[in-house]
């Protein structure tokens, strides 16, 4: 096209390459997660039908050679990712609650280096009820190693997003992304596998507590469970490793998979829907990530609609 005598072309569209190779552990085939209905086969069949999900409303698979979905409106996601992402680091020097000396910038080191624990609890709540103090540090490691693990390396394998810090320059090189150094970071960005594996432990520590109560969490022990466990995946966030949508996608995951969970088994149903219940209730009111999408709207609008649907379906 021509204006006068000047020539003017059309931006080139981004080239999303895959995000690569990836540490020997997330080549593995891993057994079918504790608790689901099904035998290896089922389980591998779940994660593919789960990234076809994917690749309709997040991004798309990489399949051979080639992404297979819809590439444009992944892009538009992920501009929209990237917009959101210097508010969100701002948080990092905030206090984990009012007075506290803590910040999320002390526990996204610590988290990049352990899982979460009874001790960093403590940051959020310094007077855990006795009927938490046993368990909890057994729950959180029940439902990183043995129920979120193998769904984070199964789904990272399909879907191969790029991280934030390397789409960054190409697509906002205007808005430069300070991002920080995590040891952890070495994987694909989507799903993301600290937010999986804070939703997952906070629906096992719930269910394992009320187990045990043979009643509801108190709502004050429950509001801050569903900060601390929400906040894991949303400091990866806050740092720049993630994108928000990656959170979006893991909250998906577990909301999908407590559809064929059991944990103490004694009526299973009962237990997935309160899991649901507990983890959604959570994701709106203590998730500034989520609310962030939320009140951004535009391109996370259809991926935030997607993650109602399954939070609200019937089991």
């Amino acid at each position: 096209m021509t204006q006068g005598n000047t020539m003017a072309f059309a931006a080139p569209a981004p080239i999303y390459a895959p995000y690569g190779w990836m540490p020997p552990a997330f080549h593995a085939t891993l057994p079918p997660p504790r608790g689901f209905d099904g035998d290896a086969a089922a389980w591998a069949a779940w994660l593919d039908e789960t990234a076809d999900l994917f690749k309709d409303f997040l991004w798309p698979r990489w399949q051979g050679s080639a992404w297979v979905g819809d590439l444009a409106a992944a892009d538009a996601l992920t501009r929209a990712d990237l917009a959101a992402m210097p508010a969100l680091a701002q948080k990092m020097n905030e206090p984990v609650r009012a007075g506290s000396p803590v910040t999320h910038a002390l526990l996204f080191r610590a988290e990049d280096l352990a899982a979460p624990s009874l001790g960093t609890f403590k940051d959020y709540l310094p007077d855990p009820p006795p009927a938490l103090l046993s368990g909890f540090d057994r729950w959180v490691m029940e439902a990183g190693s043995e129920r979120a693990e193998q769904a984070a390396v199964g789904l990272k394998v399909h879907m191969q997003r790029p991280r934030p810090y390397q789409m960054a320059l190409q697509l906002v090189p205007a808005m430069p992304l300070a991002y920080r150094v995590a040891t952890t970071a070495v994987t694909p960005s989507l799903v993301s596998g600290h937010a999986l594996q804070g939703a997952m432990a906070l629906v096992t520590v719930v269910l394992h507590l009320e187990h045990g109560l043979r009643e509801p969490t108190p709502p004050g022990l429950l509001k801050e469970l569903q900060r601390y466990f929400l906040h894991v995946g949303d400091r990866r966030t806050f740092a720049g490793v993630h994108y928000p949508s990656d959170n979006l996608s893991s909250w998906f995951t577990v909301l999908r998979l407590l559809r064929r969970m059991s944990f103490n088994e004694s009526d299973p149903k009962t237990e997935r829907t309160r899991g649901r219940e507990v983890l959604w209730a959570g994701i709106q009111a203590e998730s500034p990530v989520y609310q962030a999408m939320a009140a951004a709207g535009g391109a996370f609008s259809d991926s935030l609609a997607r993650l109602k649907a399954e939070a609200e379906a019937p089991l």
